[in-house]
């Protein structure tokens, strides 16, 4: 059973009762019904304002082209056409379009062509592929908040990116970067796009570190991105600020994650992350080499879920297939709410693993305020499950498939699930975990 379904004691607070709100210092944050939460429909693209192509913007003024001003583009057309947008204007793309390493919303002092920022009004602006199936492509970008002489700018309140490649070139690490301290609090939606590195063998031949290597606090809306092989993590993000959703991506290979939040507060000082994260049909493949599980956690204060997730091994082996844990290690730092939990709710709802290789056990939480798991299938050569219980406890645990859940199928892996790193549990002890109590 799904656990949309299975869960539907949820809302008369059976389960999930007080102990699922998360608290963020003196911020509660309301308990939903976990079980239902979606991603919201997609908005409809606005008109389309502009036209970008590599050698010219056009500016669409009128019903025809003779109300049109056509204007010549210099190295970034795409820093032109965003210093000539207003808030709302939908930009598409025309070709693959030149300028990397894009600045919008502030950055570097000076007269910088790389550099786009409406003053104290904040960009809102779409760009969006023109040419069908992500053909068009757009180079390296990064949403800033200020400038770098301590001029104050709007920073981004919304941008949105759709039908396009964004490559990382050469003089670059990441498709989409945020700085530490560009904390405008803005909506990043990335929709139908791919991620590549550059092709001059840098990093290890990938070309490049992080799809999106987000420091500065945003909120996150990402569907249908597709990423080429990656040196390190596909989406590594800081403290994410609001509901943020993870829909229907896939990769070709990573050497440490496909997912990375942290939430540090030592290392990068600030607001907790907060609201509930969804990973919903994502595909992690191929996750080897330097450390790491496909779907890592180091800390958020909201909710975790994981719905129709996939982890699948490449032809070097695998990590883990997902992590949530605390890292209050001296240069990171953890943030914790009021009762000592550095993690909110976590709900696991259909888990598929082929790991015949693994180098770590397959599922690891620890520090989680609740856990709650239903479907799941994990083949592979470790622990199905580990719960940290002694430094970093998790709060209450409990299995929604059968009775008694020590019998379920999908535990294909020498050992079913582990208390901590000595404490194997006993097929009586697991049975205890089934929810009815």
């Amino acid at each position: 059973m799904k656990i949309y379904r299975s869960l539907a004691a949820l809302a008369a607070g059976a389960l999930l009762h007080a102990s699922t709100a998360s608290v963020v210092g003196a911020q509660v944050i309301a308990t939903e019904d976990l079980a239902q939460v979606t991603a919201p429909p997609i908005e409809a693209l606005g008109p389309l304002t502009h036209i970008v192509r590599p050698d010219q913007i056009i500016v669409l003024n009128g019903n025809g082209p003779e109300d049109n001003l056509i204007q010549k583009a210099g190295p970034y057309p795409l820093i032109e056409a965003i210093l000539m947008a207003k808030p709302g204007d939908v930009l598409g793309i025309d070709g693959d379009i030149p300028g990397a390493g894009m600045q919008f919303g502030g950055g570097d002092a000076g007269q910088k062509l790389y550099r786009a920022h409406w003053g104290m009004t904040p960009i809102e602006i779409t760009i969006v592929g023109l040419r069908p199936n992500r053909e068009s492509q757009i180079n390296s970008f990064y949403l800033h908040k200020d400038l770098n002489n301590g001029v104050r700018t709007g920073g981004v309140k919304h941008i949105r990116v759709q039908n396009l490649t964004i490559l990382s070139p050469p003089s670059d690490t990441r498709c989409i970067g945020v700085p530490k301290g560009a904390d405008s609090f803005g909506l990043v939606q990335v929709y139908d796009v791919n991620f590549k590195g550059a092709s001059d063998g840098s990093f290890d031949g990938l070309g490049y570190k992080w799809g999106i290597r987000a420091a500065g606090r945003m909120q996150w809306d990402i569907r249908n991105v597709h990423a080429a092989p990656v040196q390190e993590h596909v989406f590594y993000i800081d403290s994410p600020s609001g509901n943020s959703y993870f829909v229907n991506c896939t990769m070709e290979g990573s050497w440490r994650t496909m997912v990375q939040i942290v939430n540090r507060r030592i290392d990068n000082p600030g607001p907790s992350g907060f609201g509930t994260l969804l990973f919903e049909d994502m595909t992690a493949y191929n996750v080897f080499g330097e450390g790491g599980s496909a779907f890592t956690v180091a800390g958020h204060l909201g909710a975790l879920i994981f719905r129709n997730c996939r982890v699948i091994e490449g032809p070097n082996g695998s990590h883990g297939a997902m992590a949530i844990w605390v890292d209050d290690s001296p240069g990171h730092g953890a943030h914790f709410d009021a009762d000592g939990f550095a993690n909110g709710p976590v709900i696991i709802d259909d888990l598929r693993v082929y790991a015949p290789n693994a180098d770590r056990n397959h599922v690891s939480i620890s520090g989680a305020r609740s856990l709650y798991v239903d479907e799941f299938a994990i083949y592979g050569n470790r622990t199905a499950f580990l719960f940290k219980q002694l430094a970093w406890p998790n709060g209450r645990i409990r299995f929604l498939v059968q009775d008694p859940v020590s019998q379920y199928p999908g535990f294909l892996t020498p050992w079913k699930i582990q208390w901590h790193a000595t404490h194997n549990l006993t097929d009586a002890e697991i049975d205890a975990l089934w929810w009815p109590e």
